[in-house]
């Protein structure tokens, strides 16, 4: 019987022939019509090869009918293999075809981008394999598995297919699966920048493509390692390496190769400054992906050309490139183009001013960063390599001892052997002549045993029949009665259990009328069952207090599953209780129902109880919007006392605030004060101060900071103590708090207090007066970030420190340089993908990052980066543990 690709052979070559003998139709429409021909006048596996074909013939006219081809063709197979006749060859010839069928689907929706779709038939196409022992087939679904997983961006499941691949293809030998498998896993070390190792997959994949003779599988590869030399920035090395490839694939006529090498030529020339050929190559790439329809390749060239139009600083066209590139790859769900089309946008809209724009690009390609590259991915796809390495190793080992053993084994073998036929001989030939002896003596004997033997076997038959029988006989009466008596015991205990327990049991017929009814029935309602039919009646459906309980009983009857349902009962002497009562229809051997069991269970205290829960509930929820109100209400008190915008923005300038209660009142608060020095000059006190606690505790302490600040802040100082002025506020706050709260240092008393940054502008002679506690301050001034500590204690009653001023810190500033008060919370914010703190050296690093931008868009970046800390993708959600102010002034 012929084989598969022999049979699909014989039947394209009948095919090829029909087409050289007619000119009445185009080759296309009359290769379709002559295997239609084919479909309708043949059998079995021939009509399936022929289904097969045609599916082929509308992969790139019809996707969704060749699809649909490809499903008949696998349900003719299930149809034959439902064949009781069906021989051992011919299932597995139909296994095959069932395993292509479902392959062939899965990589047109693979090609359609239907990602989804996709996996479901490849795994299908996968288990026929693996059912069949087919594994040639399973190389080809691990590796299209794989594929499907870089389209989706999840290069850890992708590189487990692909190592599957390549662990069949090296035990079988098969150098086509091995040549793909590993030119997969090097583009897998290259997204993931591990270069050495994607080279040495790549120099493996080309090895087994020079033996195969593959061309096309080595001009794809030698490409795949000029973008490594690419990405190195060794431009020479990877301009020869595309030259190669692109030679292959001008021979091959692969246009999709060919376009992926002129793109990346494209590339050495922008990055050698030479524009003009390398929009010359993109555009040449460009219209032969359009033509082939690569939507990758399509999406390459367009950010490639918005890139050159952006370096010559055309940015209205990078923009215009980027946004057909976002257009496209969005469409087609291709994840790496999509960032690549959002950083171009970003720094487009960044060169234009349109700083809005770009913010909003960059967090959009941050997004997509984040859920495509991260450390964990790079760890696992190492250590899933690592692993196969050393399965690979051990393998090797293991396979050399056995060898050694084997080798061991059978020159002991060989020896014995010798040794044995040596002695085996001498033994032989004495016992021949023994055996000659005792046979001559022994012939004898046996025909008159024989014959005695004969005559006591006859009797002995007979006997053997009686005597099994008697004890066949003897057994099954015995299991009868072990039987009878387990089930005797088992019917004792369930009827002690019926009898005593408190639930009550009713049988009924399948109708619903009531049969039987236990004594818990009568302890659970008062009523005998004669006095309970006489008053309410014989049937279920008429005596529950239940409203829905004709449908609850023909639900149960019809699914011949148990229901459930709680229903209000009045009892005999007159109360009422809540019943929960569960039905339970009981099937005779045809599956059949014949019985219904009703079980009822008192259960008036838990609905005593939920009552009262709900009472406590309602009162508690009444409790708690009060003294929400009452807080919301302190709020707008709070919030009324804080400078205005309008105040900061005439003392201030250029500034931002980021204020983020963690409650919904606050203990930080911010603070502006204008302060005129005796020769009339105008100065600006500001502060952010963090109060202890937060919530109510901590806003009553921000109100009495707020006052306090008020109080001891003059409206005018002397030119001659400008320079200690903070540090005088400092310490005067400190004492009239320390009275206040009657703090004496006391163990047991407690221990509230402010840490707080305080900062005096002398705009006229660019001078800023600092003095802290516990709250440094951040200067960015010529792109580099100073500190100016502050003094390691609070404003309050601190042990160890509590005579010691605090210091005064002078700074001479310059135009555009940046100042940053704050409170703790930003730093202390528990998040990201370990749960640990942002701390003070991130929250440096944040600063660093966005100082170069506008006040604004400044505020919105931290506002997205603790946003983003605190939910962080793919990792559980954090709490806002403390409140969080940020004020940041341009000077």
């Amino acid at each position: 019987m012929l084989n598969f690709k022999k049979m699909r052979f014989i039947f394209l070559i009948f095919i090829i022939i029909s087409c050289s003998i007619t000119n009445s139709y185009s080759q296309e429409k009359f290769l379709i019509d002559s295997i239609n021909k084919v479909i309708s006048s043949s059998e079995d596996t021939v009509k399936i090869l022929a289904i097969i074909n045609l599916g082929d013939l509308y992969e790139k006219i019809d996707f969704q009918k060749a699809v649909n081809l490809y499903k008949e063709a696998f349900e003719l197979c299930n149809s034959i293999e439902n064949n009781d006749n069906i021989d051992l060859q011919m299932q597995k010839k139909i296994n095959n075809l069932k395993s292509i069928t479902m392959l062939y689907i899965g990589v047109i929706y693979s090609d359609n981008n239907d990602f989804n779709n996709a996996l479901i038939f490849l795994k299908k196409s996968r288990d026929i394999a693996i059912k069949s022992n087919n594994e040639l087939r399973i190389i080809d679904c691990e590796n299209y598995l794989g594929n499907v997983f870089v389209y989706k961006g999840d290069y850890e499941i992708a590189a487990k297919h692909y190592l599957n691949a390549l662990k069949i293809s090296e035990k079988i030998n098969n150098l086509i699966g091995l040549s793909k498998a590993t030119n997969n896993l090097g583009i897998i070390h290259y997204y993931l920048q591990n270069f050495d190792k994607s080279i040495e997959y790549y120099n493996k994949s080309i090895e087994a493509c020079i033996k195969i003779k593959d061309n096309r599988g080595a001009a794809y590869t030698l490409n795949n390692i000029g973008n490594i030399y690419l990405k190195n920035n060794e431009l020479d090395s990877a301009l020869n390496y595309f030259h190669r490839a692109k030679i292959i694939n001008e021979g091959l006529n692969d246009l999709k190769g060919l376009a992926r090498c002129l793109n990346n030529i494209g590339i050495i020339h922008k990055r050698n400054n030479e524009y003009d050929k390398a929009l010359k190559y993109y555009n040449e790439a460009l219209q032969i992906n359009y033509k082939n329809n690569d939507n990758q390749g399509i999406s390459s060239c367009l950010n490639n050309i918005g890139i050159v139009y952006f370096e010559n600083g055309k940015y209205d066209l990078s923009i215009e490139y980027a946004n057909k590139n976002l257009e496209f790859a969005s469409k087609a769900n291709l994840k790496d183009e999509i960032k690549d089309a959002y950083n171009l946008l970003t720094d487009s809209y960044l060169q234009k001013h349109d700083y809005k724009s770009a913010f909003t690009f960059l967090k959009s390609a941050n997004n997509i960063r984040d859920s495509l590259y991260n450390e964990e991915k790079t760890k696992a796809i190492n250590e899933i390599d690592a692993k196969y390495q050393n399965e690979k190793k051990q393998l090797q080992i293991d396979n050399l001892e056995i060898d050694n053993k084997l080798k061991n084994s059978e020159i002991q073998k060989q020896k014995l052997l010798i040794y044995t036929f040596i002695i085996g001989f001498f033994i032989i030939l004495i016992f021949s002549i023994l055996l000659y002896w005792l046979f001559k003596q022994k012939k004898k004997a046996n025909i008159i045993l024989s014959i005695q033997k004969r005559e006591i076997e006859e009797k002995n038959i007979n006997l053997e029949f009686a005597n099994a029988e008697i004890l066949q006989q003897k057994e099954e009466i015995l299991a009868q009665s072990e039987l009878l008596e387990a089930s005797n015991k088992e019917l004792e205990k369930l009827s002690i259990a019926v009898s005593e327990t408190d639930n009550s049991i009713i049988i009924a017929d399948n109708e619903g009328n009531i049969e039987w009814v236990n004594s818990g029935f009568t302890r659970l309602l008062g009523y005998n069952l004669s006095e309970f039919k006489e008053i309410y009646g014989n049937n279920i459906k008429e005596v529950s207090s239940y409203n829905k309980i004709v449908t609850v009983i023909d639900d149960c009857v019809n699914s011949k599953q148990s229901a459930n349902y709680i229903s209000l009962n009045k009892t005999k002497n007159g109360n009422f209780i809540w019943v929960q009562t569960t039905i339970t229809p009981i099937l005779d051997t045809n599956n059949d129902v014949v019985k219904l069991i009703a079980i009822d269970s008192d259960i008036t205290k838990v609905k005593d109880a939920e009552t009262e829960i709900i009472k406590q509930k309602e009162l508690i929820e009444i409790q708690n919007k009060e003294i929400t109100d009452s807080i919301k209400y302190a709020c707008n008190i709070q919030t009324a006392i804080l400078p205005p915008d309008s105040l900061l923005k005439t003392l201030l300038g250029d500034y931002f605030i980021l204020f983020k209660p963690k409650n919904i009142v606050s203990g930080d608060f911010y603070w502006v004060k204008k302060i005129l020095l005796d020769n009339s000059q105008t100065l600006v006190l500001m502060s952010v101060v963090d109060c202890t606690g937060h919530g109510v505790p901590g806003a009553l302490m921000s109100m009495l900071g707020i006052s306090l600040l008020n109080e001891i802040t003059n409206d005018s100082i002397s030119v001659n103590n400008i320079e200690l002025y903070t540090g005088t506020i400092l310490d005067n706050l400190k004492e009239n708090l320390i009275k206040l709260l009657h703090q004496t240092g006391s163990e047991s008393e407690s221990q509230d207090g402010i840490d707080m940054a305080l900062c005096l502008i002398n705009k006229n002679d660019d001078i800023l007066y600092y003095s802290g506690a516990n709250n440094p301050l951040y200067i960015i001034s010529n792109n580099h970030l100073i500190e100016i500590k502050s003094d390691k204690m609070p404003v309050g009653y601190s042990h160890n420190t509590n005579h010691t001023n605090f210091s005064n810190n002078t700074y001479k500033y310059q135009s555009g340089d940046y100042i940053y008060l704050f409170s703790d919370g930003f730093a202390d914010q528990f998040g990201g993908k370990s749960g640990k703190k942002i701390k003070y050296s991130g929250f440096k690093s944040i600063i660093e990052e966005i100082y170069k931008y506008p006040s604004q868009v400044q505020l919105e970046m931290l506002d997205f980066k603790i946003s983003e800390w605190m939910n962080p993708i793919n990792s559980e959600e954090y709490s806002q543990i403390d409140d969080i102010t940020i004020l940041g002034v341009k000077l």
